[in-house]
């Protein structure tokens, strides 16, 4: 058995949560993967699906996608609501 993980099972039998994947990293703190991070990602997605504040695309942008004109927000509310989210 790897040493590694041997202490890694160790560390689960002394009653710390560790999260291990195939093929994928392990940590002693589950929150610090980017397995668990995408888990999080797709449950705050799936949140606001569910909530009517977005809804995700189901295929690909046509090529002249990026050619189209701007639309206008003369309020500039796209902007604001960008810097708020980030904020």
């Amino acid at each position: 058995m790897d040493a590694l993980l041997e202490e890694y099972l160790a560390k689960v039998e002394g009653g710390k949560e560790t999260l291990a994947a195939m093929r994928r990293e392990m940590a002693e703190d589950p929150r610090d993967t980017n397995a668990a991070q995408h888990i999080r990602e797709e449950e705050r997605l799936m949140a606001l699906e569910r909530s009517g504040e977005a809804k995700r695309g189901a295929g690909r942008l046509s090529a002249d996608f990026w050619n189209l004109p701007m639309p206008e927000d003369p309020s500039d509310s796209v902007r604001r609501a960008l810097l708020e989210d980030r904020g």
